[in-house]
C-alpha cells in the first residue's frame, strides 16, 4: 500500500512538473523588471456630483451613491510591439471606461441576463488605444447591491496580454497547483469507487471524490488566472455561487456513512437544509428577486451547521475503533479552521489573504491528503474481498473437471427461468448422457474416463455456449439450456456436432458416444417438467443405440 501511495505522489509531482515545463517552454517566464506592467499612482474618485478626492488603489467602499467616477491622467506608454490593455477587477458593479471622453468599453446590465441583479466579480480586459499616454482615463461604475456589502476595487494594471497573464499565473501558482490536485484526487477516488462492487466504502469514496471535483470547480471559479480568460464573467459568477452552495453536500454524505443510525437524522436535516438553500437561491436569483451575493450568509450558516453536526455526531457515536474516530475528527479540523479563518477574512478583513477562500482550500487539501490514503487502502481491501467472494461464487457454480456450470448452477438457472418467464420466451432443453462410461472406467481407468467426459463437454460447449448455458449435472450427465434457437436450427447444430464426433472417434480411443434428447419449454410449464421430457427422449435414443450396437 505504501508503494501505491508513493507512486501516486510521484505521478502528481510529475504531472505538475510537466505542466510547468510546458508553460515555460511556451514563454511563460516569471515576471520580472523587464515585463511591461504599469501602475498609475494618481487616482481621483468622484461620487455622483460631489468633489473629486484622491484615492489609492486598491480601495474598498460601501454603497453611498449611484455613480462613481475613478479617473487618472495616463502616464502609461505601451510598447510598440504589443497591444495595450487595462485590466480591471471590479466587484458587483457595472462600469464603463472612457479615454478623453470617448467610451471604449462597457459592461452593463444589458450584457448580463435580465434575471441578474449583479455582474458579480467582473474581471475585464479593456483594449486601449496605442496613443493613450497623456490622455484622461475614466472608469465610471455603478454599484448594484444596495445593501451592507463591502465593495472592492483592485489596482488597475496596464500591460500587454502575455505579461499580465504570466503575472496572474505565477501570483496564483499555489491555487493553481491546489486546483489541479483537487481534480486529480477527485478523479482518482471516483474512478476507484466505480471500479469496485458497490458497498459502504465505495460510496464513501464516491462522495469524497465528488466533493473534491466540486471544490476544484469552485477553486477554478475563484482563480483570477482563469477568470480573465473567460469571455462571459456572469457564467463564472453563477458557477461560483452554485458550486459553493453545493459542494458541502457530498462531504456531509461522506460523514453520514460513518456515524451510527441514531445520528443519521442530523445529516438528513442539514443536507435537506443545504439542498433547500440551493433551490431557494436559484428561484430567487432567476426570479430576479435577490442576488446570489445577497444570499451568501445563508450558505455560510449551512456550512457552519454542517461542521457542527459532523463534530457533534462523531463525538457522540460509539465506535468500534477509537483510532478511526480520532482520525476522522482530526481530518475535519483543517476544514473547520480554514473555513473559520476565511469567514473572518470575508466579514472583517482582519486577516489579509490573496483570496477569501485560500485557507479553506488549504484545509480541504489537508483533509483529502489525510483521508485519501486511508480510504483508498480500505477500498482496496474491500476490492480484494469482493474478488475473493467472486472467486468463491464462481467455484461454487463451476464443475471442477470440465469448467462447465455444475448442478447447483443448473438448479439456480431453473428457478431463474421459472421466476421470470417473460425474459425466457424460447427455451429449449437438451439432455446428454455418455454411453458406457462405467465400462470405459473399468477397462481403461478413471483418468481415461475423465478424458472422455472432457471431450464431450468440449463438443457441447463449442456448439452451444454462444446460444445458452451448458451444465454437467452428474458423472456422465449434461444439460444444455438454449435461449435463442428454434428447433430446425438446433437440429442443424446437433447434426454438425455429430459429424465432428464421428471424425474424432476414428482417431481417438476410446470413442466418445453419447445420446441426446431435447424439447421446448411450453407456456405455463415448470422447467423441471421440460427437463424430464427431454431426459426421457434422451433415454429412448440411448436404448436404441444400445440395441443397435448388439
Amino acid at each position: 500500500m505504501k508503494k501505491v501511495i508513493l507512486r501516486i505522489i510521484a505521478l502528481v509531482i510529475l504531472m505538475i512538473a510537466l505542466a510547468i515545463g510546458i508553460l515555460l517552454s511556451q514563454g511563460y517566464a516569471l515576471p520580472g523588471q523587464s515585463e511591461q506592467l504599469h501602475y498609475e499612482k494618481d487616482w481621483y474618485l468622484q461620487i455622483d456630483e460631489g468633489q473629486k478626492e484622491k484615492v489609492t488603489l486598491p480601495f474598498s467602499y460601501t454603497y453611498g451613491g449611484e455613480v462613481y467616477r475613478l479617473s487618472t491622467r495616463l502616464s502609461y506608454s505601451p510598447d510598440s510591439t504589443a497591444a495595450p490593455y487595462a485590466f480591471i477587477d471590479n466587484h458587483h458593479a457595472y462600469f464603463k471606461v472612457y479615454v478623453d471622453g470617448r467610451e471604449i468599453y462597457h459592461y452593463t446590465a444589458e450584457d448580463t441576463p435580465s434575471v441578474s441583479k449583479s455582474p458579480g466579480n467582473a474581471y475585464s480586459m479593456i483594449p486601449l488605444p496605442r496613443d493613450c499616454s497623456g490622455k484622461e482615463l475614466v472608469v465610471e461604475f455603478y454599484p448594484t447591491l444596495k445593501v451592507n456589502v463591502e465593495y472592492w476595487m483592485e489596482d488597475i494594471i496596464f500591460a500587454d496580454y502575455a505579461s499580465f497573464m504570466r503575472l496572474q499565473f505565477f501570483d496564483w501558482l499555489p491555487q493553481n497547483i491546489i486546483m489541479i490536485l483537487y481534480f486529480f484526487i477527485g478523479a482518482l477516488m471516483i474512478t476507484s469507487s466505480l471500479a469496485i462492487i458497490k458497498d459502504k466504502e465505495s460510496r464513501r469514496l464516491w462522495y469524497i471524490g465528488l466533493f473534491a471535483i466540486l471544490f476544484g470547480i469552485y477553486s477554478a471559479s475563484e482563480n483570477r488566472f482563469n477568470l480573465y480568460m473567460i469571455a462571459n464573467p456572469y457564467l463564472m459568477y453563477l458557477a461560483n455561487f452554485i458550486v459553493f452552495a453545493a459542494f458541502p453536500l457530498p462531504l456531509l454524505m461522506f460523514f453520514r456513512e460513518s456515524v451510527s443510525k441514531t445520528y443519521k437524522k442530523f445529516y438528513s436535516v442539514i443536507v435537506g437544509a443545504g439542498v433547500l438553500n440551493l433551490v431557494i437561491q436559484m428561484i430567487l436569483h432567476f426570479g430576479g428577486i435577490l442576488d446570489l451575493r445577497e444570499m451568501l450568509p445563508a450558505t455560510h450558516i449551512c456550512d457552519l451547521g454542517g461542521i457542527i453536526v459532523i463534530f457533534y455526531t462523531f463525538m457522540k457515536t460509539p465506535e468500534d475503533t477509537a483510532k478511526r474516530k480520532r482520525r476522522t475528527l482530526l481530518s475535519i479540523v483543517p476544514i473547520a479552521a480554514g473555513m473559520g479563518m476565511d469567514l473572518v477574512t470575508h466579514y472583517t478583513h482582519v486577516i489579509e489573504a490573496a483570496s477569501n477562500t485560500l485557507y479553506t482550500q488549504v484545509g480541504i487539501l489537508l483533509f483529502l491528503a489525510m483521508g485519501a490514503g486511508s480510504m483508498i487502502k480500505t477500498v482496496l481491501n474491500s476490492y480484494k474481498e469482493n474478488l475473493k467472494n467472486r472467486y468463491y461464487k464462481t467455484m461454487a457454480y463451476q464443475d471442477g473437471l470440465t469448467g462447465l456450470y455444475n448442478r447447483a448452477a443448473f438448479q439456480e438457472e431453473q428457478m431463474r427461468i421459472d421466476g421470470c418467464r417473460e425474459k425466457y420466451p424460447n427455451v429449449i432443453c437438451v439432455c446428454v448422457d455418455i454411453n458406457n462410461l462405467k465400462q470405459i472406467n473399468d477397462d481403461n481407468g478413471h483418468l481415461i474416463g475423465d478424458q472422455v467426459i472432457c471431450r464431450v463437454s468440449t463438443y457441447l460447449s463449442d456448439t452451444f455456449s454462444t446460444h445458452g448455458k451448458v451444465f454437467r449435472i452428474g458423472g456422465d450427465e449434461f444439460v444444455v439450456f438454449v435461449y435463442d434457437l428454434d428447433i430446425p436450427k438446433l437440429v442443424q447444430l446437433l447434426h454438425a456436432m455429430g459429424e465432428r464426433v464421428k471424425t474424432d472417434n476414428q482417431t481417438k480411443t476410446p470413442p466418445a458416444i453419447f445420446a441426446v434428447g431435447y424439447d421446448r419449454l411450453r407456456p405455463d410449464e415448470k422447467m423441471e417438467v421440460c427437463v424430464k421430457r427431454a431426459d426421457d427422449r434422451m433415454y429412448e435414443l440411448k436404448k436404441k443405440q444400445k440395441n443397435k450396437s448388439r
